[in-house]
């Protein structure tokens, strides 16, 4: 079981399209929605995991949260890297 709940009427849907400054619209979903909206998607997921799993992990931390977990974690295999070659 994960650490955590997370309230499902607290998801988020689709990210609304945006408009550019010669008056396009343009999508601003993540890789990982747009791997949600694919047709068969699940598919490509690990067998055992599926993507209302992975939401609640996705909808655990915001984008800067996630950027940061993301930075310490390179930091770490890089000093580990480091280490080896001394």
């Amino acid at each position: 079981m994960l650490g955590f709940i997370i309230d499902p009427a607290s998801f988020r849907g689709p990210v609304p399209a945006r408009r550019v400054g010669n008056g396009r619209s343009i999508a601003m979903n993540t890789p990982y929605e747009k791997l949600k909206l694919l047709p068969g998607a699940g598919r490509f997921l690990k067998s055992g995991l599926s993507f209302a799993t992975l939401d609640i992990y996705v909808l655990a931390m915001t984008g800067n949260q996630a950027a940061e977990q993301f930075n310490r974690e390179r930091d770490k295999r890089f000093q580990r890297i480091r280490n080896k070659a001394a």
